[in-house]
């Protein structure tokens, strides 16, 4: 028996069984044919996110070593059992976004931070490119016709997660107030990862955990900042784009992009 840390938004997925999508040397993918979404399993050092089972790394290794493509496992209320075992779900954390009101002086200090920085980006642009003109049409295009926007930018983008679906997903989280626009936003952002033609399975998966309200606990630590929560920007911002190649990258651009449109 393993124990392990759980996303309480696990609850969410379907019980029963979950098939090995995909095995990376930081992570294991299980896929249900009666979801989008994916069940992810990683070593505690790993961030937590959407629909994450955090294992103690020694653990981990193990699974890794002894899972492969298309093995099966049940999901239950408690846990993932296989013939070889079980992963008991011991402790939780919660992914779920909490809605709050961003102080104008923290946006404007990650968007002077966004202006500086040169980190290099899925886009082959330096970071403060894309929010100083590289994306301008895009950005402006998912202000006021977010089918079109979406659309310029979903899949675009090499890797697991194209840097045009991290984009979105950061412009996303800091726009969720209700209204017209978010309603457009989620249909087309919808429709686009209901098929398999667009993007990547991982994308589909965290983006649609994303249009459910769920996101990574360093994003979830950056909007906390914003709202006047405790930290350093800097070492809000660094957890975020720590995480993939550039996947943190073009994730906080998407943020960046929009708290400027909310500021003007």
């Amino acid at each position: 028996m393993v124990r392990a840390q759980a996303d309480r938004a696990v609850r969410e997925l379907a019980r029963g069984l979950w098939q090995v999508h995909s095995v990376f040397s930081h992570a294991i993918n299980l896929a249900n044919d009666c979801e989008r979404r994916l069940l992810l399993l990683a070593p505690h050092q790993g961030r937590q996110v959407p629909g994450g089972i955090l294992l103690a790394p020694s653990d981990f290794a193990r699974l890794r070593a002894s899972w492969s493509v298309g093995q099966t496992a049940k999901l239950t209320d408690s846990g993932l059992y296989t013939d070889e075992g079980c992963v008991v779900f011991d402790t939780w954390y919660d992914s779920t976004y909490q809605p709050s009101s961003p102080l104008v002086d923290r946006c404007n200090a990650l968007i002077e931070l966004g202006w500086r920085a040169t980190w290099p980006t899925g886009f082959q642009r330096p970071f403060n490119a894309l929010v100083t003109g590289a994306l301008d049409q895009e950005i402006a295009a998912l202000q006021t016709e977010p089918g079109r926007g979406v659309a310029a930018l979903i899949g675009r983008g090499l890797g697991l997660t194209p840097a045009g679906d991290d984009f979105l997903l950061g412009y996303w989280l800091v726009n969720q107030t209700p209204g017209p626009w978010a309603t457009a936003f989620q249909a087309a952002l919808l429709e686009k990862i209901s098929s398999p033609s667009y993007t990547t399975t991982v994308s589909r998966n965290y983006l649609q955990w994303a249009l459910a309200g769920h996101f990574s606990g360093s994003l979830l630590a950056l909007t906390n900042w914003l709202a006047g929560g405790d930290g350093q920007l800097t070492e809000r911002v660094h957890s975020v784009i720590d995480y993939g190649n550039t996947s943190g990258r073009d994730t906080l651009a998407g943020m960046v992009a929009g708290l400027m449109q909310q500021t003007g």
